[in-house]
């Protein structure tokens, strides 16, 4: 996918979600949202308001965890007491709750644009649009919910997973401090090796640590998140939605509710390991799947019977390249091997006018790994076929 898509699709993504927020603000707020069947709260940003509300619950002597009269409608803080000092070291006021809205749907502008830098089709920018500007996603925006700015974390979680590892588990530990939730992350820890299990064990004792520190405030957290089926997600209020619309028995809906939970994470998890099984990797923002035959436009990678091509610049007789013997090269096409996520994993990227892969090559011993990794030995690594095991 050509730059030019990517700015397009980018403008298209901003003007869209900027052009609907202002619309709203500048004539009738509940009108605009209702078109996208939302349940909307006046004033605007409503879920902004609980927090630009704290400091005039504290002038007043109240805790905003327990009783927050800040808020248009006496909605209790349902967040971590960090939130409460970020409202008073920022000094924030009602009047804040626009501007911060706007700041919020910004990061999400910009979480969606880059999410839409690793969709190379037309086709699949066409779907990422509709998904972002769907009424799950837009109730977000609506509320100003804090969940946009853990969205940005959790994406760029991923996007440094390999390249940047401790930017990556600090941006999950400031996730966790901000939310909790994320911390269903750290269940791919046991998973992990070498330089990437040290950082994501570190980051999980001192989040453990700060939850058990928090575990007072929980208990507030739940009792102050509402339960409602047009108004907030998760188990509860799914139970309620089967109960209300299909006149389900509320204890029958909430054992349907826990186990479609369940289900998800199961099914979330298997995806995962398949994922992996099949070579589907992170590497920064690029995702790709490794073949058996890379095709043509991949000429270089060698990723095939004779093991490793790796140091070969375009121009390489076909002759010293057994692998573009069976493919016309591009004009474009380079490769080269880079680091990614330790020593155990050796990437091979392929540019072309087509297309930007990562190949993960599997069949590399363990030593000459390293010296690939290391940036030595090349030649010796492509001459010795990989080293297959």
């Amino acid at each position: 996918m050509s730059v030019r898509d990517n700015l397009v699709f980018s403008l298209l993504m901003c003007a869209s979600v900027f052009s609907l927020l202002g619309t709203a603000l500048a004539s009738d707020w509940q009108v605009v949202w209702r078109f996208f069947t939302l349940p909307t709260l006046v004033p605007a940003f409503g879920d902004m308001r609980t927090i630009t509300g704290i400091n005039f619950s504290l002038a007043y002597g109240f805790d905003p965890m327990l009783d927050n009269p800040g808020d248009p409608w006496g909605r209790a803080v349902n967040y971590p007491r960090i939130w409460i000092y970020f409202a008073q070291l920022l000094k924030l006021r009602a009047d804040d709750a626009i501007l911060l809205g706007m700041l919020f749907a910004a990061i999400y502008a910009a979480v969606v644009c880059g999410i839409g830098t690793l969709v190379r089709s037309r086709l699949g920018k066409a779907v990422l649009f509709a998904v972002a500007l769907s009424p799950a996603l837009l109730l977000g925006l609506e509320r100003a919910n804090n969940d946009l700015v853990i969205l940005a974390l959790l994406v760029a979680f991923v996007a440094f997973f390999d390249r940047v590892p401790l930017l990556a588990w600090a941006c999950l530990a400031v996730a966790c401090v901000l939310k909790v939730f994320p911390v269903v992350l750290f269940a791919i820890v046991p998973f992990l090796r070498g330089r990437q299990l040290a950082i994501a064990a570190a980051a999980f004792v001192g989040v453990a640590l700060y939850i058990f520190g928090i575990r007072e405030q929980l208990a507030l957290i739940a009792a102050n998140t509402p339960i409602s089926a047009g108004w907030s997600y998760g188990t509860e209020s799914f139970a309620e939605f089967l109960n209300g619309q299909y006149k389900i028995d509320i204890d029958r809906a909430a054992m349907i509710s826990y186990a479609a939970w369940i289900g998800l994470a199961v099914a979330g998890f298997a995806s995962g390991a398949l994922w992996r099984l099949r070579a589907w990797i992170p590497s920064g923002l690029c995702f790709a799947r490794r073949r058996r035959r890379c095709g043509r436009r991949a000429h270089l990678c060698g990723h095939g019977p004779l093991g490793l091509e790796l140091g070969l610049p375009a121009h390489v007789p076909a002759s010293d390249n057994p692998v573009a013997r069976k493919s016309r090269p591009t004009r474009r096409s380079r490769t080269f091997a880079h680091r990614e996520g330790g020593t155990r994993s050796c990437f091979c990227r392929i540019d072309s006018r087509a297309a930007r892969r990562v190949v993960r090559h599997r069949r590399l011993s363990c030593q000459c790994r390293r010296e690939v990794l290391a940036g030595r030995d090349l030649a010796g690594a492509r001459r010795r076929g990989g080293a297959l095991r």
